[in-house]
């Protein structure tokens, strides 16, 4: 089991330190928030592989994050010579990890005498002469010279890796594309090898040179004679390829139900992954990586999948990327990670109440993923309630909640539950509600364990005007007005026409553009969510 994963300086994680959980770990976040690149560095330090290529092969200057390079070169042009930026990756196991013991040491950040991997990209110590003259040439391209850098991949005993420990198989699963002509990328590849046995990997690959060279000296004998014959040739003839590049395992693909891997459509190939991945045997992988399960699938299909998912994972340590409150949803509420500005806040049983995480866990209509990873949020009831208050804030504010970062989510009656969760995730939140009959002070002090000023309040229209929004805004305004925008006769009973058609007059009054008076808990809650 991974118990801590640590990043420092590897491209948009300045620094992480990730604590996961024993089974389940779902790390959610917006757009370019670094969530496939924790994915990407547990398979580097675990298998010293990043796209296919070996970590040292890979290694350029766009692994260094950004920001770091950023500060070093401003110093170094200020005449302040500081190290150069190194990156440092760390994968943590549990003392008593099967396979892992032998990893056990202190040579790590944490000086925690437990098993780990550890993966450095630092200067190369044979080419320091090098590096100091480089680092004194006028006009320096803001990139780090990782020619002069080495990849650094050790053991928690000190000692150096080579190659993926064995008894730590882990397996990747990344939906977005297949990255080869034919449709097998070489993760795919690495799923499918650990199907075959040694020796039966063996028995093919003896025939499979077999055959090529059955073909060289065949056919292609012929072919060579007489282009040998005709002349000109400079000795150039034709062989089957026997090089690294041509293994058995790179030229047989895959099919499934005699279709090839590259034919079928890519909702086929995600669950196809998904299912080979989860299909082997646990102790060959212990760790399964999977970026974005619901990339290409009908609803149907990703139900189908995510429950294969939940039948196949014991014994297993996942962590699964998503964009899909479904995904939350289904495979464990608790077990969410939000990932935001490169760091990561855990949900769990100790910042919620398991009611709360079990009724989110059910609840597959509304959008959970907003709650989470939004950077402020106001809760309200209805769409009508949400219709009022976009338009109470762009006439109030002049700008769109959204552009205030900023998110109003319809919610029904379930604000307590969100001030809950909110809490947990130390989000800035505002709820409205209506009073229902009751002075607000009794759902305020229903919510007093939840409610902290300046971060998480309530907000809640007096009883004297009106139930429900529709009355208040009534009573905040002249009924002519609103009869007017609502296009009504005049005898006509505006509190009645807004409560038996509430969508709609809430649309018209948004779409008219005019300016009201808004009820004053729409006021406070509107200063409150964009405030500091």
């Amino acid at each position: 089991m991974i118990t801590r994963v640590r990043s420092s300086n590897y491209r948009s994680l300045r620094a992480l330190d990730f604590l996961p959980h024993e089974n389940v770990n779902i790390v959610v976040g917006d757009n370019e928030a670094g969530k496939s690149t924790i994915l990407e560095v547990i398979a580097l330090v675990l298998g010293g592989r990043v796209h296919g290529r070996w970590a040292a092969d890979d290694l350029n200057p766009h692994w260094f994050t950004q920001d770091v390079v950023k500060d070093y070169f401003e110093s170094l042009r200020n005449g302040v010579n500081h190290d150069l930026p190194t990156i440092d990756l760390e994968v943590f196991f549990k003392v008593g990890t099967a396979g892992a013991e032998r990893l056990r040491g202190l040579h790590n950040s944490a000086d925690q005498d437990c098993p780990g991997l550890r993966m450095r990209v630092i200067p190369d110590p044979d080419r320091s002469v090098e590096l100091e003259e480089y680092l004194r040439l006028p006009d320096l391209p803001e990139l780090i010279p990782t020619d002069l850098f080495i990849v650094d991949w050790r053991d928690f005993s000190g000692e150096k890796v080579t190659r993926q420990p064995r008894g730590l198989g882990f397996a990747t699963v990344n939906m977005a594309t297949v990255s080869s002509s034919s449709g097998v990328d070489y993760k795919l590849r690495q799923l499918l090898r650990d199907f075959v046995t040694p020796q039966e990997s063996a028995k093919i690959a003896l025939e499979h040179r077999k055959a090529k060279d059955s073909i060289t000296s065949g056919v292609l004998r012929s072919v060579n004679d007489r282009i040998n014959g005709e002349g000109g040739s400079f000795g150039v003839g034709l062989q089957m390829d026997q090089s690294a590049n041509t293994n058995w395992d790179m030229s047989v693909t895959p099919h499934i139900e005699e279709i090839p891997f590259s034919s079928l459509g890519h909702g086929r190939q995600v669950s196809t992954k998904i299912a080979l991945a989860m299909s082997r045997n646990s102790d060959r992988t212990r760790f399964v990586l999977v970026e974005e399960p619901e990339n290409h699938l009908s609803h149907t299909g990703l139900m189908k999948i995510l429950a294969r998912i939940n039948d196949l994972s014991n014994g297993r340590q996942l962590f699964i990327t998503t964009h899909s409150s479904f995904v939350l949803n289904r495979l464990g509420f608790d077990s969410i990670h939000l990932m935001h500005r490169s760091e990561l806040v855990p949900l769990s049983g100790d910042s919620i109440s398991d009611e709360t995480i079990r009724y989110f866990q059910k609840q597959s209509g509304y959008d959970t993923l907003r709650l989470a990873i939004a950077e402020k949020i106001v809760v309200v009831e209805g769409p009508s309630d949400e219709m009022i208050f976009n338009r109470a804030f762009q006439s109030i504010k002049g700008r769109e909640p959204r552009e205030c970062g900023i998110d109003v989510i319809a919610l029904g009656t379930r604000g307590k539950r969100a001030l809950e969760l909110a809490r947990a995730l130390n989000k800035k939140i505002a709820v409205l509600r209506d009073n229902d009959g009751k002075d607000p002070s009794h759902w305020t002090s229903a919510a007093a364990d939840l409610i902290q000023p300046g971060k998480r309040e309530m907000f809640i229209g007096d009883v004297i005007d009106g139930h429900t929004l529709e009355p208040q805004l009534v009573s905040a305004n002249d009924v002519a007005v609103l009869r007017r925008i609502l296009s009504l006769e005049v005898d006509a009973d505006v509190t009645e026409y807004m409560l038996a058609n509430k969508t709609e007059s809430a649309w018209i009054i948004t779409e008219s553009g005019m300016d009201l008076t808004w009820p004053d808990y729409i006021v406070r809650a509107v200063d409150f969510i964009d405030g500091h």
